[in-house]
């Protein structure tokens, strides 16, 4: 299939945001606006389900180190133990 070019104007913290995530990827700042465009559209290549996969994995390990950020006994100690068994993972 032949590409086409396209430009859009951005805020400059979303161009930001897309150079980052360029960086820390390693990849190219057209392959993180074509995947952002496949999502958008929700196209699921094997590419974008690894990394969709990766992001809640991700948003879960976030959420859990805020349940035990706050002291490691009592309610939070529960609660963390409750979100473990709610996602799966052994503990």
């Amino acid at each position: 299939m032949k590409r086409v070019s396209i430009s859009a104007r951005v805020a400059p913290t979303d161009y930001a945001a897309l150079q980052q995530i360029a960086s820390d990827r390693g990849e190219p700042m057209s392959a993180v606006v074509n995947e952002a465009i496949a999502r958008y559209l929700g196209r699921s290549g094997a590419g974008t389900r690894a990394r969709a996969r990766l992001d809640r994995m991700e948003e879960q390990i976030n959420r859990l180190t805020l349940l035990v950020a706050g002291g490691a006994g009592g309610d939070r100690q529960r609660q963390a133990r409750a979100y473990l068994d709610a996602i799966n993972l052994p503990g």
